[in-house]
């Protein structure tokens, strides 16, 4: 039997099923109200269920900022996928800092070609 196997079994056995969803922003614009509010109800249903986020854009702060940050404490891991050494200087420490300030910062999962995370999907 697969750990999966035995992980599913054990959450049936307790009546329960885990989403393990993950929300990917990709390059969204993310900073104004008017973005952010109707970007968070589309997703209101489920918005505590989301494991991981990605902070929009490699982490400029041309696509996000305290304003979304302030919405993520609900959600378990964030993070940025980003080059090391990139001529743009992604992620931004604008960013960081407003993640830091909202509370994230220990959440935050970084993404590069030093870094990474694994993920295995079963049908």
């Amino acid at each position: 039997m697969t750990p999966y196997h035995r992980f599913l079994r054990s959450v049936m056995e307790k009546h329960q099923f885990i989403f393990p969803n993950a929300l990917l922003t990709s390059d969204s614009f993310l900073l104004e109200k008017d973005d952010i509010n109707p970007f968070i109800s589309h997703y209101e249903r489920y918005w505590g269920d989301f494991w991981l986020f990605q902070i929009p854009h490699h982490g400029s702060e041309k696509n996000s900022d305290g304003n979304l940050h302030s919405h993520l404490r609900s959600i378990q891991n964030c993070f940025i996928n980003y080059g090391i050494g990139n001529i743009h200087k992604h992620p931004s420490a604008d960013v960081i800092h407003s993640l830091v300030a909202t509370g994230n910062s220990s959440k935050i999962i970084p993404v590069n070609q030093n870094l990474g995370m694994r993920f295995q999907l079963f049908l």
